[in-house]
């Protein structure tokens, strides 16, 4: 393994990535101690041998993390077995046809990860969990503790690491449940290096930010590669493929940054409160009596620097007024957080009375662990809440549910005492469920309640009456970073021409609103053209004139018009056709960058009239669309269709709506980004 990682050359590291949740946090003022004893280590040979090397070097400082480690190791395991050994294949073919081939592509190594799960024999394969205290050596344990030691107490930030920290964050010969393997002497080597190179070496922050902004390792972000491999990614596994999500880049990023003797780890968000999925990110934890707190408040504002993809607010990007949007639609500016947690090396005493306490098939499955210590307060205004039960529940298990893709989520867990059960720091803005857990599945046992900015409990059930109907537009939340696109087509121009060059161009119409969306409009002018186009709006400073869909019509409304496409170059994968193929999620974007134009030549003696124009930019598809099918659900206890419709035009009507409860429109042809909502004014509340 040593010298797999000497032929390995990883100049720098860099993740700053979405999708499921895990963050590298620098950790600076935290105190960690050592509460739980796991095991005897005088039970384990190979332990003992650890203990017994440093009793006799007579240093006690390693004799106590030697402790530490063995002590904690009770939970900690890898992940193996057939089933693993042989899909790992697939990392080892993308790194042996890179050889040859030179630097892949994501769409390349997806396409070899394919063919070689092809041809795995997988039937009857096992993957099982091999507890730490029964695979790992004495030596591996001392060689770990002697480069963390070289790591801490060699380096110029060394010195504002307290021992605790030391133990928790830097210590850890492991981050996840990833394969065993010594990768501290090469990323020693190769990351301090550079740490060196920070402005002031004495700071923790700045040479975190050095190591963390100004390097990269070459491992490109990609989830497609999970259904190939289900499992944790080793640092072999990693280095080989050069793919993975964010979790996975966050591991390689832990291990080389704790090589390095930085304090890091890795913390999670279970799931968001009103978008889909986990999300990954970068985080620099700074003195938390001092730094800004997420509030869960929908407001243009920056969250970035607290939890990286939070927020896709700019400044120098327009602010939405209503009167901009169309009828019955915000912009979502802040993804709400429920819940943060921690991954940690040492047990959580909670947790693991939890896990004495209760049956494991009562328990989700996110806190059937001792190794996650909850973050919240350190990232959101969260509050501390009571919910009323029935006396029934008391003593058992509650979970805190939110909403996702596919149902309700655990985030948060209490016991039961009479007929309430205490929740802290909890996010707000959030609509939550509870439940108890059994057989699999989350049971409710009282009704949603949306847990307002001001801190109240807004119990969400059916009042009783009826909407005669509601008209529905969206099936997910407007976030900013799709609705920045319509800004790219303010002041654009629609022209028609009869010579090539566009000399003699006149003006058909002028874009002078935010056109969310595909949007169709009249034109009033009766002369004949051969050539018509979209011109991008001159000198534009923010999009690349991203444009997913140009239509032109003429002869009459629905005469939708064809002929060579002509224009800007575009992008490979986003050139002229894009625009022109039927398919609001392709764009066109030119490689220029500014100043664009595409269109349509009609072809000599086909010259028309043009009657209409539809131009639709680039933007997420979750808005209802013609020709899909879709199903409005409420909530009464469990989810209730109201029955399923094809849509015509771009939106839905359903009759005879319960009022007072939740509701989740799904498309059932295409597309799974979907939110729960409440409406308020007659507008769809997104959570």
């Amino acid at each position: 393994m040593e010298q797999f990682f000497s032929n390995i050359l990883i100049n720098t590291m860099k993740c700053r990535f979405f999708t499921t949740c895990y963050f590298i946090v620098f950790i600076s003022f935290y105190s960690c101690t050592n509460e739980n004893v796991g095991f005897s280590h005088t039970d384990n040979a190979q332990l003992e041998k650890v203990i017994s090397y440093y009793k006799k070097s007579g240093d006690s400082l390693k004799l106590k993390a030697a402790e530490f480690l063995i002590n904690n190791m009770e939970g900690h395991y890898s992940e193996t077995g057939d089933d693993v050994v042989l899909r790992t294949k697939i990392f080892s073919c993308i790194d042996s046809i890179q050889l040859f081939k030179g630097e892949l592509s994501n769409k390349e190594k997806i396409k070899i990860a394919d063919s070689v799960f092809s041809t795995l024999k997988l039937q009857g394969k096992t993957v099982s969990n091999i507890p730490d205290e029964e695979i790992i050596t004495s030596e591996f344990l001392i060689s770990n503790i002697q480069l963390a030691f070289k790591a801490w107490q060699t380096t110029p930030w060394g010195e504002k690491i307290g021992f605790n920290d030391f133990c928790e964050y830097i210590l850890p010969y492991r981050v996840r449940n990833e394969r065993l393997e010594d990768f501290r002497g090469k990323f020693f080597n190769d990351y301090t290096f550079e740490g060196m190179r920070a402005y002031d070496p004495d700071s923790l922050n700045l040479v975190f930010d050095r190591l963390n902004s100004n390097l990269e390792i070459p491992t490109n972000f990609d989830t497609s590669l999970y259904p190939y491999f289900p499992y944790t990614q080793s640092l072999k596994d990693i280095i080989q493929g050069g793919v993975g999500g964010c979790e996975t880049l966050s591991l390689l990023g832990v291990s080389a940054l704790r090589s390095a003797g930085l304090p890091v780890a890795l913390d999670f968000l279970p799931h968001w409160g009103s978008s889909a999925g986990q999300h990954y990110l970068t985080y620099i934890k700074r003195n938390k009596n001092n730094i800004k707190r997420i509030t869960n408040a929908n407001v243009p504002v920056n969250t970035w620097s607290i939890v990286d993809f939070s927020s896709e607010y700019r400044s120098n990007r327009h602010t939405f007024l209503e009167n901009e949007m169309p009828r019955g639609q915000y912009v979502q500016y802040v993804k709400t957080i429920p819940k943060i947690f921690r991954l940690t090396y040492s047990s959580n005493k909670q947790l693991s009375e939890i896990n004495k306490s209760f049956d494991k098939d009562h328990i989700d499955p996110i806190f059937r662990t001792t190794k996650i210590r909850d973050v919240t307060s350190e990232y959101i205004e969260g509050i501390d809440m009571q919910i009323q039960l029935d006396k029934k529940f008391d003593k058992r298990l509650i979970h805190l549910c939110v909403f996702d893709i596919d149902g309700w989520h655990a985030v948060d867990y209490a016991i039961a005492s009479g007929n309430h059960a205490n929740f802290k720091n909890i996010g707000k803005n959030i609509i939550y469920l509870p439940t108890v857990f059994e057989d699999g599945i989350h049971i409710p046992i009282e009704s949603p309640f949306l847990l307002t900015n001001e801190g109240q409990q807004q119990k969400l059930k059916l009042n009783g009456t009826k909407w005669h109907e509601l008209k529905m537009e969206r099936k997910t939340a407007l976030f900013s970073y799709t609705a920045y696109h319509t800004e790219g087509m303010l002041g654009a121009r629609i022209e028609g021409a009869n010579n090539q060059d566009f000399s003699d161009a006149e003006l058909l119409y002028t874009i002078d609103f935010y056109p969310f969306y595909m949007n169709e409009r009249t034109i009033n002018n009766s002369k004949k053209f051969r050539y018509v186009r979209y011109v991008a709006p001159a000198n534009n400073p923010l999009d690349n004139d991203n444009i997913a869909e140009l239509s032109f019509f003429g002869g009459g409304a629905e005469n939708k018009l064809s002929g060579q496409l002509i224009g800007t170059p575009g992008k490979q994968g986003n050139d002229i056709s894009k625009a022109f193929d039927n398919n609001i999620l392709t764009y066109y974007e030119p490689k220029s960058g500014k100043n664009s134009w595409i269109g349509l030549d009609l072809g000599s003696g086909k010259e028309t009239t043009i009657s209409k124009v539809a131009f639709c930019p680039r933007n997420d598809a979750n808005c209802v669309l013609p020709g899909e099918k879709y199903e409005l659900l409420y909530w009464d206890g469990k989810w209730i269709s109201l029955g399923q419709r094809k849509a015509q035009t771009y939106s839905i009507t359903f009759k005879d709506v319960p009022k007072g409860t939740i509701y989740w429109l799904r498309c059932i042809t295409s597309g799974k980004e979907e939110r729960i909502f409440l409406i308020e004014n007659n507008i769809q509340k997104w959570y």
